[in-house]
């Protein structure tokens, strides 16, 4: 396996190499981070951007321990543009940002079967 959305050995360190640890933190993202997308698609529906960009910020943290570091700069594009107001533009950085969180959960998933 190529890594391309996650750097593993970010989450390695992180975990002083303890790889059941690892397989925890990989399966709590599986499934936690879908529904907090959901709930970015449907602040966004709702013009709620003050809640997208708590959103985003509280997603940040996750993306950077599983090594999504770019998701993590997706998700800060996504909290500033809804910070600033401009949902067109939030939409877009939510576009992108959402396309990049399944590609990490693909590549999560892929890991977790040679881990």
């Amino acid at each position: 396996m190529n890594p391309t959305w996650t750097d593993l050995e970010h989450l390695r360190i992180r975990c002083h190499g303890d790889t059941e640890r690892m397989k925890r933190y990989i399966m709590m993202f599986l499934q936690g981070t879908p529904s907090l997308f959901e709930a970015l698609r449907s602040q966004l529906d709702l013009g709620d951007l003050e809640g997208l960009s708590r959103t985003a910020h509280g997603l940040k943290p996750q993306a950077e321990y599983m090594g999504a570091f770019r998701l993590r700069e997706e998700l800060q594009a996504v909290e500033q543009a809804a910070a600033s107001g401009d949902r067109a533009a939030s939409a877009s950085a939510l576009g992108a940002c959402a396309k990049t969180h399944a590609d990490v959960l693909r590549e999560l998933e892929d890991a977790l079967a040679v881990l």
